[in-house]
Formats: structure tokens, C-alpha cells, sequence
């Protein structure tokens, strides 16, 4: 399309371009070492760079290949959170229990007394579906 005379003599776009361009100015009119420098200034590349070295810390330390092998979970106190929906399952629930007295560690413990039960119970739920 080309450019139209108006009642007063001056010239108005009438392509899409034309019109974009006299509205906004391209980008293209802010140098380009400008614009990386405010897209990339110190503080953003320092953030960048500490976050991108944790994540490469974390994911070395966990290992990804390990993460979804076919092993045992061991450590802390890991026994302790396998051995507690065992428990209930074997021999709470069988009885109607939501709590009691276990007998396993010297001379016994109150179970489910001072933990919240709600997701021990749905974990002992949880292995009649999960093997």
C-alpha cells in the first residue's frame, strides 16, 4: 500500500507497517549492546550462575541413576518410618486399632501417640493396594 494525502496536505501510512512503525519504534532503534546489557546485567548472571551450580551440585549428590534403581533405602533413621506402617498394619488394624502399645523397642512405646497417624494409617492403607 502506499501513503495517502490528508486534508491538510500531510501524508498518513496506510499499510500495516507503516502505521506499526510511526506508533512504537522497532527495536532495532536501542543499540544492541544496550539491550544485552540490560537483559544480562551483573546481578542476573550472578544469580544464574548460583543457581545453575546448585543444581548441578544437588543432581551430581543424588546421583539420577541411583535415584529410580530397584534398591533397599537405607540410613538416619529410615528403619523407623518402614517399621511404623508395618506395624499398624500387622497388628493394629487387624484388631480395629488406630493406636496401642508396641512392644518391639525395650520395654515398649506408646505407637501413634505423639506422631500425627494420618499418614502412617494411609501408607498401612496404601500397602493392601501396593505391594
Amino acid at each position: 500500500m502506499t501513503a495517502t494525502e490528508t486534508r491538510d496536505g500531510a501524508q498518513s501510512a496506510t499499510s500495516y507497517r507503516d502505521y506499526e512503525a510511526a506508533m512504537w519504534p522497532p527495536d532495532s532503534a536501542q543499540p544492541k549492546l544496550d539491550r544485552l546489557r540490560e537483559r544480562f546485567n551483573p546481578q542476573a548472571v550472578i544469580t544464574f550462575l548460583v543457581v545453575a551450580s546448585i543444581v548441578v551440585f544437588v543432581t551430581k549428590e543424588l546421583q539420577p541413576s541411583q535415584l529410580l534403581a530397584n534398591t533397599t533405602p537405607t540410613g538416619g533413621d529410615m528403619g523407623a518410618h518402614v517399621w511404623l506402617p508395618a506395624f499398624v498394619k500387622r497388628a493394629l488394624f487387624p484388631h480395629l486399632q488406630l493406636n496401642g502399645w508396641a512392644p518391639d523397642w525395650y520395654d515398649g512405646f506408646p505407637a501413634l501417640t505423639f506422631f500425627f497417624p494420618l499418614p502412617i494409617w494411609a501408607i498401612a492403607l496404601a500397602s493392601y493396594v501396593i505391594p
